[in-house]
């Protein structure tokens, strides 16, 4: 099972937990751990942490945190969507760059904000920074 933690803490303290944030959960899957740095206001950071067991698609496209290019929007996210596929055809116009779920959540974000928990059929947690929000 994957999992994530986000945090925000201050600048000076953020650089000096990095490799720390990522050993905590190395116990979470075997197939790899990266984080996601943003510096906010006053002087703080926020981290996503995201520990991967790949289950659906293997890609390294598929990564998390997962940033949406053109938003730059952020993800991480531990579960299952089972219905992505079918919200994947019911949104064609959007370009899909995964195979993933997650990319799924990320990009229904964008165009429904938070009513896209509407439209999910699955188990999971997520976490998503809006970068204008």
């Amino acid at each position: 099972m994957c999992g994530f933690m986000c945090i925000v803490s201050e600048n000076r303290i953020a650089k000096k937990m990095e490799a720390d944030l990522c050993r905590t959960l190395c116990h979470r899957g075997p197939d790899g751990v990266s984080y996601y740095r943003v510096s906010l206001v006053q002087n703080k950071s926020l981290f996503l942490v995201h520990n991967r067991l790949a289950i659906i698609d293997l890609d390294e496209e598929a990564k998390q945190p997962m940033i949406e290019s053109h938003s730059g929007n952020a993800i991480v996210c531990n579960g299952e969507i089972y219905n992505y596929r079918e919200l994947k055809e019911s949104y064609k116009g959007i370009d899909w760059q995964t195979k993933s779920d997650t990319e799924v959540i990320l990009k229904l974000y964008g165009h429904l904000g938070k009513d896209l928990v509407k439209k999910l059929n699955g188990i999971f947690a997520f976490a998503i920074y809006d970068r204008l929000h």
